[in-house]
C-alpha cells in the first residue's frame, strides 16, 4: 500500500500520529485531508493450560478461642507422640568409694613422711646449735644431710601421688553428688582443674571446690510429697476417695478441714536450701592456705639465705612447713573418709536368733458390748477376772 502523499509537494507522509494530529504536511506544512484511520486495540489472552491466579485474600484477625454451643463430642487421638530420634540415656556415675579409700591410704602415708621430714629438720637445727660451741662428728652431719634430703623428696613424691589420686576422685565425687540431687554442675571440668592446680589460685579455689562438694553431699534427698492411701469410706464425709498421686505442695494444698471438700488454698513458696559444708572443711582449708603461703615464703627465702642465723631460721621454717604438710595430709584423709561415710554409710546389723521374753502376766483385752460399741455406755475397766458368758473381758496367755 502506497503512503499518503501531500497534494502540494507530493512528499510521502509517515503513517504516524503526529501527522493526523496536526493535519499538515511534514515538509511544506500544507493542510491535509484526514483519511480514514483504522485503530487497533491489543488484548492479552492467557495461554491454554495455565490456571487463572487466585485473588489475594485479606489475612484474618484472631477472634479469640473457639466457642461451642454445647460440649464437643470429639477429642484427640488416644496415642503418645514420641520423638523419632533415639534419646541417649544419661550416663550413670558410680560412687567413687574405692578411689577415696585409696586417697585415705596415700594421705596417711604422706602425713607419716611429713612428720619424719619435720623430725629430720629439727635434728639438723639441733646440730647447728651444737656446732656453735663444739666440733660436730662427720658421721652425724652426713646422716643428717642424707635424712633431710631423702625425707624432703619423699614428702614431695607422696604429696604428688596423693594429689594425682585426689583430683580425679574430686571430679567423680562432684558428679555423683549432683547426680543424686539432680543438680547442674556449677563449673566445667577444665575450670575445676584450673582452680585446683594453678599455684596461688588453688589456695582459694581448692577450698571452694572441696567445700561445695562437701555441702552437696550433706544435702538431703528431695522428698516428693505423696498423698496417703485412699480411704474408701471418706465419701460419707463429703470427700471423694483419693488416688494416691503426688501433690505439688509448692502450688496448692488441700484444706485440712473435712467440711471444705475440694477447697484449695495457696501455700508459701518453698524456702531456699542453704548448703553448708562441715566444720572439718574449714580446718582443712585454713591449713591448706597457711601451708601454701609458708611454702612460697620459704622458696623465696631460700634464693637469698643470707647469714648463718638466717639459715637457721630457714631450717625452723622448714620444720613448721613439714608439720603443716603432715596436718594437711591428715585432714585430707579425714575429709575423704567422711565422704566415704556419706556415700556408703555403714549398714546397721540387727541381732538375730533371739526371741522376746513372754509377758509376766496375762494380757487383758476388753471386749465392748453392743451398747458400748455404738457409744451408749462407758468403756469397762480392765480386770483380772476370768472369761465367762457374762464377763466383757477375755484373758489370753502368750504362747511364746
Amino acid at each position: 500500500m502506497d503512503a499518503y502523499r501531500c497534494w502540494r509537494c507530493g512528499a510521502p507522509q509517515p503513517a504516524a500520529p503526529p501527522v493526523y494530529a496536526t493535519g499538515r504536511c511534514v515538509h511544506c506544512g500544507a493542510g491535509l485531508a484526514m483519511p480514514p484511520v483504522t485503530r487497533w486495540r491489543w488484548f492479552a489472552h492467557r495461554p491454554s493450560g495455565v490456571p487463572a491466579p487466585t485473588a489475594p485474600t485479606r489475612p484474618r484477625t484472631y477472634a479469640g478461642p473457639p466457642r461451642y454451643p454445647a460440649t464437643p463430642r470429639w477429642g484427640f487421638v488416644p496415642s503418645v507422640w514420641r520423638s523419632a530420634a533415639p534419646v541417649t540415656p544419661a550416663r550413670t556415675v558410680a560412687a567413687p568409694v574405692r578411689d577415696l579409700r585409696s586417697v585415705v591410704v596415700l594421705a596417711r602415708a604422706t602425713a607419716v613422711v611429713g612428720v619424719i621430714a619435720a623430725a629430720s629438720e629439727a635434728f639438723r637445727y639441733l646440730l647447728m646449735v651444737r656446732g656453735r660451741t663444739a666440733v660436730l662428728p662427720v658421721d652425724q652431719v652426713r646422716w643428717s644431710d642424707a635424712l633431710v634430703l631423702s625425707s624432703g623428696w619423699a614428702v614431695v613424691l607422696m604429696a604428688l601421688a596423693t594429689a594425682f589420686a585426689l583430683i580425679p576422685a574430686i571430679g567423680r565425687t562432684d558428679a555423683w553428688a549432683r547426680q543424686r540431687l539432680v543438680l547442674r554442675p556449677t563449673r566445667s571440668p577444665a575450670r575445676r582443674l584450673l582452680w585446683l592446680l594453678v599455684p596461688g589460685v588453688n589456695l582459694y579455689g581448692a577450698g571452694a571446690v572441696v567445700a561445695e562438694i562437701d555441702a552437696t553431699l550433706r544435702m538431703p534427698l528431695p522428698v516428693v510429697p505423696v498423698r496417703p492411701a485412699p480411704d474408701r469410706m471418706r465419701w460419707r464425709a463429703g470427700r471423694l476417695p483419693d488416688l494416691g498421686r503426688p501433690v505439688r505442695t509448692d502450688v496448692v494444698a488441700l484444706d485440712p478441714d473435712p467440711g471444705a471438700a475440694g477447697k484449695q488454698v495457696p501455700t508459701d513458696p518453698p524456702a531456699p536450701v542453704h548448703r553448708a559444708p562441715g566444720r572439718l572443711i574449714g580446718w582443712w582449708w585454713a591449713a591448706w592456705s597457711l601451708s601454701g603461703l609458708l611454702a612460697g615464703a620459704a622458696a623465696a627465702w631460700s634464693l637469698h639465705p643470707g647469714s648463718l642465723q638466717s639459715r637457721a631460721n630457714l631450717v625452723e621454717l622448714h620444720v613448721v612447713i613439714d608439720l603443716l604438710a603432715a596436718a594437711v595430709a591428715l585432714l585430707t584423709a579425714l575429709v575423704a573418709r567422711s565422704w566415704v561415710g556419706l556415700m556408703d554409710p555403714p549398714a546397721v546389723e540387727w541381732p538375730v536368733g533371739w526371741t522376746p521374753a513372754p509377758p509376766a502376766r496375762p494380757i487383758q483385752i476388753p471386749i465392748p458390748t453392743s451398747d458400748q460399741a455404738i457409744g451408749r455406755a462407758p468403756s469397762p475397766r480392765p480386770t483380772t477376772e476370768s472369761f465367762n458368758a457374762t464377763s466383757p473381758l477375755v484373758t489370753t496367755q502368750s504362747t511364746e
